[in-house]
């Protein structure tokens, strides 16, 4: 699955598309390049979710939730995007979670995550912040 985001902001998807996460509100695979979202500032997919950040600051997930990625605990997939977060700068799609800073600095992270153990408690517990995200 490939993603590309013109310098106008509109978001282009295509490949694989059996979990959703071209967000194409499919599951059908594209075979061409399929226009998504508009305003898209950044993409980040696991091949099985896809996460978008728009120029605005609003974070989009799409695909699998089994784990919660997509910030909902739902479990449901969502085969178009739906809004999860606002104020984000950044977000990066794992295999079974996902990471947002906010454009605050602060890191959140929703879905399985897995810290090392090198970190502290204290730390850990402060990578992982689940609240203050506004959805």
């Amino acid at each position: 699955m490939s993603f590309a985001v013109k310098k106008n902001g509109d978001l282009y998807a295509w490949g694989y598309g059996k979990h959703g996460a071209l967000g194409t509100g499919k599951t059908a695979n594209a075979l061409k390049p399929v226009r998504g979202m508009r305003s898209a500032a950044s993409v980040s997919t696991s091949g099985r979710h896809t996460l978008i950040v728009k120029k605005d600051g609003t974070l989009y997930g799409c695909g699998q939730n089994d784990f919660g990625q997509l910030g909902s605990a739902k479990g449901e997939m969502e085969k178009a995007p739906v809004r999860i977060a606002k104020n984000i700068r950044a977000a990066s799609a794992g295999w079974q979670g996902s990471l947002a800073v906010s454009k605050d600095g602060v890191l959140y992270g929703f879905g399985q995550i897995v810290l090392k153990k090198t970190y502290s408690q204290e730390r850990e517990q402060s990578l992982y912040r689940s609240d203050g995200i506004n959805h």
